[in-house]
């Protein structure tokens, strides 16, 4: 059978330098030193061809041999770093933060007012999430929890096993009951053991590792996870809703760990900026100035936030509320710094257009002096001309 003539390889002459040709059995060919010339034997019209791949035969090893007919080859797109981006949604009262680095995100809890978090994914983030954490089972943490697992695709769920002492609702417990309606590819009920060994994960170049809880409590906003993430040697803190109690045994875990708190640059403030958190020796744990965000619904029946713990804050850096600036997004580069970009941030007004029939100012008064010079009185003068200044 002969092969068609786009699948024959022509003659090659004049190649120099030629040795060996894998494949082939060298001694078969006539080599000429001289006019380096490869004989007519290289056309594959003497080898068998294989019908599966038209592009592999029995006899040689073609360089095409491992490419399948009528199908691409996908390969990854390098994504470059172009900074750390942390996005406080404005959710009510309530939480949820979205982090992104190399086109990965992680999700930490799914807000307070129904659908506010659902319709910010569903416009901003058209990829699949990689980590998504759910820091305690309270309604103002948990609202979009359902729709937000049924429609975006997750890879990793973490969730806190703290059933041994906190009875939750049924009606919040049951959010996470059925497997059958999530799209997760794996839900991780975590222990208070995994935060002693030392539970992390990645996203991009962000490293996070989980601080507490060490212990189960009674109360179920001790019971919060927090979490450090860690970014060109600058560190973001999130809080969930933990009280003073704990401060103090997130500061003898980070001792006994060797993690260095004062690296830390963004702190998400604890249970909406209330009264029993924030503790002044915990914020001095921190850097000299960091980043506050504070995110809860204006007016609202708990006093949050409240007013000493907010002016504790405010000596150690700028403070954002949701309830004041919408969506609050910080955005880290390594030589840049921190920028930070809020929804209802004033705008410059834009300038205004100019009109061929308007005079200028100084048209106008060259013409009014004009009329004192030719009238007599000011009584004559046209006094319309005088809104022109």
């Amino acid at each position: 059978m002969q092969l068609k003539k786009e699948w024959q390889i022509p003659k090659i002459k004049n190649l120099l330098n030629v040795k060996k040709i894998r494949g082939f059995d060298n001694k078969r060919f006539d080599y000429d030193k001289e006019s380096e010339i490869i004989s007519d034997y290289l056309s594959l019209k003497y080898y068998n061809r294989d019908k599966t791949n038209p592009f592999l035969f029995k006899n040689i090893l073609s360089p095409f041999r491992n490419i399948t007919p009528y199908k691409k080859i996908k390969r990854k797109k390098q994504i470059n770093d172009t900074g750390c981006k942390i996005t406080a949604i404005d959710c009510g009262q309530g939480e949820s933060f979205l982090i992104e680095n190399k086109g990965e995100f992680a999700l930490i809890d799914f807000g307070g007012d129904k659908g506010k978090v659902e319709n910010y994914l569903n416009t901003y983030v058209k990829k699949t999430i990689k980590f998504a954490i759910l820091t305690h089972l309270h309604k103002d943490h948990m609202e979009d929890f359902t729709n937000i697992v049924k429609k975006n695709h997750i890879n990793e769920i973490f969730l806190l096993n703290s059933r041994k002492k906190t009875r939750p609702k049924p009606e919040e417990i049951s959010k996470y009951q059925n497997y059958e309606e999530i799209r997760c590819d794996k839900i991780n009920f975590i222990t208070t053991q995994d935060i002693l060994n030392g539970l992390s994960f990645n996203i991009g170049n962000i490293h996070f590792r989980f601080l507490s809880p060490t212990d189960l409590y009674t109360n179920e906003n001790d019971n919060s996870l927090v979490l450090l993430a860690n970014y060109k040697n600058k560190n973001f803190i999130f809080l969930g809703d933990i009280s003073s109690n704990i401060e103090d045994k997130i500061q003898l875990f980070c001792e006994d760990n060797q993690i260095d708190l004062s690296k830390t640059i963004v702190v998400k403030v604890a249970h909406h900026c209330s009264k029993n958190s924030s503790s002044e020796t915990f914020l001095n744990e921190f850097a000299d100035n960091f980043y506050s965000i504070i995110s809860c619904a204006k007016e609202n029946i708990y006093g949050h936030p409240d007013k000493k713990t907010l002016e504790r804050l405010k000596k150690h850096g700028p403070v954002y509320c949701t309830y004041e600036e919408g969506n609050i997004t910080l955005t880290i580069k390594k030589e840049k710094g921190i920028s930070v970009n809020t929804e209802r941030k004033s705008y410059k007004l834009p300038r205004r257009r100019k009109t061929l029939n308007r005079k200028s100012s100084s048209q106008a008064s060259n013409k009014i002096h004009s009329e004192f010079d030719n009238k007599n009185s000011l009584d004559e003068i046209d006094l319309n001309n005088l809104y022109m200044f």
